[in-house]
């Protein structure tokens, strides 16, 4: 049955287990919920060509590239979705936002080595407080749709 709902297209970078859920999620999401969208799947990168085509065959999308940077500059692409190993996270976040792109990351953009834990002394977990301020701040440049009531 057609749908006169608007099409986003999602673009995932990392076809690793992770990757395979949140495919598994968008899949699922349009039989479960009646969203305003219908969410598709538009292309998928790995680490090389081979690999990409690879997951895109598998996991139902219409393209594949061994190069995420691809996904970020393609017009066609409304959200990346980010499930690669998370030192990449920061990079690719900062280069899809500034393509325009909605981004779907669920880790905090900070590198294995520059991680703080532990209680701020208020109550809150100091991850979950950066993260907050990452989504502020996403809000606030060009209402990316970021929401700051999702921290943990």
């Amino acid at each position: 049955m057609a749908s006169n709902k608007p099409r986003l297209k999602v673009g995932l970078i990392g076809t690793g287990f992770m990757g395979k859920t949140h495919v598994f999620g968008f899949a699922a999401a349009s039989r479960v919920f009646d969203l305003p969208y219908d969410v598709v799947l538009h292309s998928v990168a790995d680490r090389t060509d081979e690999l990409a085509a690879v997951a895109a065959r598998s996991l139902g999308f219409a393209k594949s590239s061994g190069d995420w940077k691809r996904l970020v500059a393609d017009p066609e692409i409304d959200i990346i979705d980010i499930t690669t190993p998370n030192a990449l996270h920061k990079e690719i976040a900062l280069a899809a936002i500034s393509a325009g792109k909605h981004v779907y990351c669920e880790k905090a953009t900070r590198g294995a080595g520059q991680r703080r834990s532990g209680n701020d002394g208020g109550g809150r977990n100091r991850r979950s407080q950066d993260s907050g301020r990452l989504q502020l701040s996403l809000q606030s440049n060009d209402g990316i749709g970021a929401r700051p009531d999702h921290q943990r």
